[in-house]
């Protein structure tokens, strides 16, 4: 969701018209108010009188503004939080964006989509497939920001009914003579468990499925002990690499109760994530491996179309030097036009041009709290596909 959008802002090339990028928090204040009209009315009321010198861009400005309103005023779903809007009516964009956690209010016009706060959303907007049961039955559910976006419920075939079919069958077979339950109902057992590894293997199958669908980039096993144990040895290799987490539940838990604690599975997830590709960036440069760390070691990384995995200290604020059209950026000197392909250059936050840079080439991107080992370094830093 949120990847794909950043992909396809990153596409943009350089504009000559205003570009504008709108953040919104829609949480209700301690007024019980909903502050962002008054928040787009003074920023628009700045950007409109800086633009006055220039009747295209001014009026381009204005038709936007009008367009976003009314989406504002028509299109906002009851749990949204948050609203990421990108527009520019000269070049025909208009990309909205909502979810179920607020934005950083934020209204800015330039050459092109700002997109670090949506980079900084992009982990927590992943698909977790929560898989909640025990050997009779799975509830699945599809999470997106701790909210349920899709449910699947698979159920095994009933062992009682197979066993009373059976058994029916079997003593009209004897006409009631040498047949015993006792010795029957251990063959029924057998198959009831034979059922439980079937199904299993099914709940299994369909996840590896899923997998291959998309449908969801990590994993978390949550049900009874017997069940949790016996899915996790049935999970495909590849699934299994998504795992991120377990929890022993009730299975037939709420709904809401299964969203909160897969959501609080999720975020020490994350939390430890952050933690460890920093940890991996700052060992990787130092033994001369697949990582750089640093400003001008990573812009160099960029330009080569080597990087796998972007890292930035949510809190970088640097300016920079970005081309126009190719994946130039300098934040060293001023140059006049881009040394590699001649284009224009323009003026952009340095995260901002490192995160669009990083997405063209489909690398990942961290926005982390910066440890102490990587500020050292900056605050920024990547995870390379070669050398």
């Amino acid at each position: 969701m949120i990847r794909d959008l950043i992909k396809e802002l990153s596409s943009i090339e350089c504009v000559g018209s205003p570009f504008i990028s709108l953040y919104f928090n829609l949480s209700i204040n301690s007024r019980g108010r909903k502050n962002y009209k008054h928040f787009i009315k003074k920023k628009s009321s700045e950007i409109e009188e800086s633009l006055k010198g220039d009747k295209r861009a001014y009026e381009s400005f204005k038709n936007d503004l009008e367009k976003i309103e009314r989406y504002l005023d028509f299109e906002i779903g009851s749990e949204t939080l948050g609203v990421a809007i990108f527009a520019c009516h000269e070049e025909g964009i208009f990309k909205t964006l909502q979810i179920p956690a607020p934005f950083n209010n934020q209204m800015t016009v330039s050459s092109f989509p700002q997109l670090s706060q949506l980079a900084s959303k992009m982990k927590q907007g992943e698909t977790v497939a929560v898989v909640v049961g025990d050997t009779n039955s799975v509830r699945i559910f599809f999470m997106v920001f701790g909210k349920e976006v899709e449910q699947e419920f698979l159920e095994r075939e009933d062992v009682d009914e197979v066993r009373m079919k059976r058994f029916s069958s079997r003593v009209s077979e004897a006409g009631g003579k040498g047949f015993t339950y006792g010795g029957y109902s251990k063959k029924v057992d057998a198959y009831e468990e034979s059922l439980i590894k079937a199904f299993v293997k099914d709940v299994s199958e369909h996840l590896d499925r899923w997998r291959r669908d998309k449908r969801y980039k990590h994993l978390i096993l949550m049900g009874n002990e017997n069940f949790i144990i016996l899915l996790d040895k049935a999970l495909h290799q590849k699934v299994k690499q998504m795992l991120i987490g377990s929890r022993r539940i009730e299975p037939f838990s709420s709904d809401l109760l299964i969203l909160e604690s897969a959501e609080e599975i999720y975020h020490s997830f994350l939390e430890r994530s952050r933690k460890e590709i920093q940890k991996i960036l700052v060992e990787e440069n130092l033994s001369d491996g697949l990582a750089v760390v640093g400003v001008e070691p990573t812009i160099v990384a960029l330009t080569k179309g080597q990087v796998d995995a972007l890292v930035l200290s949510s809190d970088l604020n640097r300016q920079s030097i970005r081309c126009s059209k190719c994946a130039f950026i300098t934040a060293a000197g001023e140059p006049k036009t881009c040394p590699l392909c001649g284009s224009g250059v323009v003026r952009s936050d340095l995260k901002e041009a490192m995160i669009s840079s990083a997405s063209r080439m489909n690398g990942d991107i961290w926005v982390v709290e910066a440890t102490d080992e990587l500020k050292r370094y900056g605050g920024v830093g990547a995870l390379l596909r070669f050398r």
